[in-house]
């Protein structure tokens, strides 16, 4: 693959520069240089020409903006031509042709990922430099724009720079390691990187630090996700070991421990005031606040002061009782040291209902005067974000319930909820909550129906409050990861509140379908960090770093969730080491102790639902449908039906009941599995004609004649399926063009992650390579990534074939030696996991 033709500078003034030359080839008009400034930001995606009009001529008409729009372009023509093809002109839409322009920013990236820490060094920014320095004053929504994603790359930034040195330890490269955490310094001066231990980096030894109990200064938001990785740092250079117990840390950090209702049935809506305060003073910029899913751990006294401290790393517990009779509301909080639990502050808020919100912002107010923290935003809301006490009482106590997360608790708040909007249709939080509570998990027979209806909801919400974080990260996760919506709502949420451990845990979601490996990972440890005992970033961040091949470093998150003393968290993250490491029976086994290791039905029922998905990849089918009844006893959200039962008896698959199953792609994951399973049945049975029917019409797996994927981890997945069909009925061009295109991409990812991909990405490429008739190097990269590789890639999605060797893209391969050697290894492996999957059973 040829190198990049074209080389964008973005940190300090804008350049654009030939590789090949150094010719200079900036475009005269800012315009033209702010429109490729935001294209080159936004690889891989087509941006329409409506939002580029939006973006720099918002003040004009819209055919002015329209004509001005048109002459940027002329002026970026010569990117569209041969030699350099780097700009993608469409009727409606402009992109960047993957490959063809690099970044410094992605220099860095692939710098980091080849261990190349000389060369990082050498295209780090000064601490002066800002990104596109000289395109302030385009327009205000491009400055706005601007603004956000000069932050949203600096916290990146210095979070590369991190990993980096972290990684250069790992390596032993000392010397590297302290000019990357000088560096870092540089950059972000008020990162306080250690709190209770700060880092010479000329002599690597730790400089003990006093500290006073109220916090005089605060770290920055940035500061607070590098902190356990710089806790790490110190201790490596002092000759510690990578992973360090983490200690109550000097600078604000504070739990809101769910508050207690009084009597019981106040229990949601006292849990959904705590929730919101807590939300409330993660905005603030000098504090940092243990996550909601961290805090809940803890309800109903379920630890003393201290042990809260130490596993949460907090130094401050707020603690209350919410009393409500009538119209009458009275909360008591206190503020204790989890050291010793004497109390800094305590008080006692009487008022009615429509004084909750107002009770509400004096506690966090007073926390933050107690822990001497200057609040950044004061005063209670207004407008679309406050509302009357009835209507608030509502929204606190749906809150509370959407938190038990089961089918029971999402009624009972979604009758409140319409009960709040129908007094309050202005309430914008009111919205955003019931598009969560009106669909949850995107199930059933009407998941595209209630999908549709949350959205809408979703959307009220953002009309209302533009702004509003939860509505974005809401009508995100609707949307889907795969779904270029999705992807922009997500982000939007991240970057509004990155505070938020749940926007940060589904950024890492979506950087995983844009293959984006380190950025997935460095989501999934900012998600972790921010709410510590939350399971779902535990196991994705242990999992992520062994796929990668940082061994050290997910072992290290595993001894700290073991240092945790939560035995359900402990099995549910070894599980997903286990299913990182391909050993498919120790997954199962953990999953079945972590099932045993908790009384909570939802996390039990998560559990065995984990596990029967296990057996479902194992080939044991019939334990795996029992898994899946039992979980649904437990009263899940997730339905106890098996939607492969039909491919699993034999029977194809009818047309008529693939494209049914078609409509509700991406909503419905179960529909999605079992249309790309089904569609590669018929290929292997010589009913190809049929899916390239649908593939000529309304489309299959959201590929068609006239539509592509959104992102590349669905064009990944289906386009070797609906390549293999083409290929079946003669029309190689179009198969072609697919498979040309997915090697672009699979090649920009190989050359951006500098070879450190997942096993499951490349499991995936040898299809594309094998459909192209390169058999050696789809042949090598089999063997390279082995049962471990491609039972992770795989996952339980395509269990109905026989063995991977029936996959239609490896139709060509099928005799052959080597590929039958890989074949039959596989093969051993996995009846090597069925035994002993079932020998755990017996036993």
């Amino acid at each position: 693959m040829a190198r990049a033709q074209v080389r964008l500078r973005c940190w300090g003034d804008f350049a654009l520069t030939d590789s090949n030359d150094g010719t200079d080839i900036k475009p005269r008009g800012r315009k033209a240089r702010a429109l490729l400034a935001y294209l080159a930001l936004h690889p891989g995606k087509s941006v329409s020409r409506e939002r580029l009009t939006g973006l720099l001529w918002g003040g004009r008409g819209e055919e002015q903006a329209r004509a001005s729009l048109r002459q940027a372009i002329l002026e970026l023509k010569p990117l569209s031509t041969e030699p350099r093809s780097a700009l993608a002109i469409e009727r409606d839409h402009l992109s960047l042709t993957p490959g063809t322009l690099t970044t410094e920013l992605q220099e860095m990236s692939a710098a980091v990922g080849a261990g190349d820490y000389d060369a990082l060094l050498e295209l780090l920014p000064d601490s002066d430099e800002r990104l596109f320095a000289n395109l302030d004053g385009i327009d205000e929504a491009f400055d706005d724009w601007l603004t956000i994603e000069r932050s949203r790359q600096s916290d990146a930034l210095v979070t590369l720079i991190a990993d980096a040195s972290a990684a250069a330890l790992a390596e032993g490269q000392t010397r590297h390691a302290r000019m990357l955490h000088a560096r870092r310094r540089e950059l972000d001066p008020e990162g306080g990187l250690a709190p209770a231990a700060s880092l010479s980096p000329e002599s690597g030894t730790p400089l003990v630090a006093k500290t006073a109990d109220a916090p005089k200064t605060a770290p920055s938001r940035l500061s607070l996700w590098l902190l356990p990785m710089a806790l790490a740092l110190a201790a490596v250079l002092a000759g510690g070991a990578w992973y360090l117990n983490r200690a109550p840390a000097s600078a604000a950090t504070v739990v809101v421990l769910p508050f207690k209702g009084l009597p019981a049935e106040n229990a949601s809506f006292a849990e959904g005031l705590s929730d919101e305060i807590t939300a409330q003073l993660g905005r603030q910029l000098g504090l940092r606040v243990a996550g909601r899913t961290s805090a809940s751990q803890f309800r109903n006294g379920a630890a003393n002061l201290i042990e809260i401290g130490r596993k949460l790393g907090v130094s401050y517990a707020l603690e209350g009782t919410v009393r409500s009779d009538g119209n009458h509301v009275r909360v008591n909080v206190a503020l204790a040291k989890t050291s010793d639990g004497i109390q800094l502050w305590s008080d006692t808020f009487d008022g009615t209902l429509d004084d909750v919100l107002a009770i509400q912002y004096r506690i966090g107010e007073s926390v933050a005067e107690a822990l001497n923290v200057r609040l950044a935003r004061k005063g209670v809301p207004s407008g679309s974000l406050a509302t009357s006490g009835q209507v608030y009482s509502l929204y606190l106590n749906a809150r509370g319930l959407i938190r038990q997360r089961n089918s029971k608790a999402f009624e009972a708040a979604r009758e409140r909820l319409w009960k709040a909007v129908r007094l309050d249709p202005h309430f914008a939080p009111a919205w955003s909550s019931l598009a969560q509570a009106e669909n949850p998990g995107g199930l059933g027979k009407d998941a595209r129906a209630r999908t549709d209806r949350a959205i809408s909801f979703a959307e009220k919400a953002l009309a209302l409050a533009p702004d509003l974080p939860e509505a974005h990260g809401v009508l995100g996760m609707l949307y889907g990861f795969e779904d270029p919506r999705g992807v922009e709502h997500i982000e939007r949420a991240a970057t509004l509140d990155p505070t938020n451990a749940e926007y940060q845990f589904w950024l890492g979601n979506v950087r995983a379908m844009q293959f984006d490996f380190s950025g997935m990972l460095s989501a999934y440890r900012r998600a972790y960090e921010l709410d510590t005992l939350w399971v779902y970033p535990q196991m994705m961040v242990v999992q992520t770093a062994w796929e990668l091949g940082l061994h050290d470093e997910a072992l290290g998150y595993l001894r700290r969730v073991d240092s945790d003393d939560s035995a359900y968290d402990s099995h549910v993250v070894r599980s997903a080491l286990a299913h990182a490491q391909g050993d498919l029976s120790a997954e199962a086994m953990e999953w079945s102790r972590a099932a045993a290791a908790t009384a909570d039905p939802g996390r039990r029922g998560d559990a065995i639902w984990s596990q029967g998905m296990v057996y479902d990849q194992l080939g044991l089918v019939d334990l795996a449908y029992e898994m899946r009844r039992s979980a649904g006893a437990l009263n899940l959200v997730a339905p106890s039906s098996d939607p492969l039962a039909l491919i699993r008896s034999g029977r194809l698959p009818s047309s008529s009941e693939i494209e049914s199953r078609n409509r509700n792609i991406p909503v419905s994951w179960q529909d999605t599995g079992f249309v790309g399973r089904a569609a590669k049945v018929l290929i292997n049975a010589g009913r190809a004609s049929e899916i390239v029917r649908l593939y000529d019409g309304p489309g299959i797996l959201q590929i068609s004649r006239r539509r592509l994927p959104g992102l590349p981890a669905r064009w990944l997945q289906d386009g070797p399926v609906v390549a293999a069909a083409l290929r079946a009925v003669g029309r190689n061009s179009e198969a072609d063009r697919i498979l040309a295109n997915l090697e672009r991409q699979i090649e920009s990812v190989l050359r951006r992650s500098a070879g450190r991909a997942r096993p499951g990405f490349l499991a995936h490429a040898a299809q594309t390579w094998a459909l192209q008739g390169k058999t050696d190097k789809a042949l090598a990269t089999l063997e390279r990534v082995g049962p471990t590789g491609w039972a992770s890639g795989i996952d339980y999605d395509d269990s109905s074939l026989a063995d991977f060797g029936d996959e239609p893209a490896f139709e060509a391969l099928r005799g052959q030696p080597r590929f039958e050697a890989v074949r039959r290894r596989f093969n051993d492996h996995m009846a090597k996991e069925r035994r002993e999957a079932l020998s755990q059973l017996r036993h």
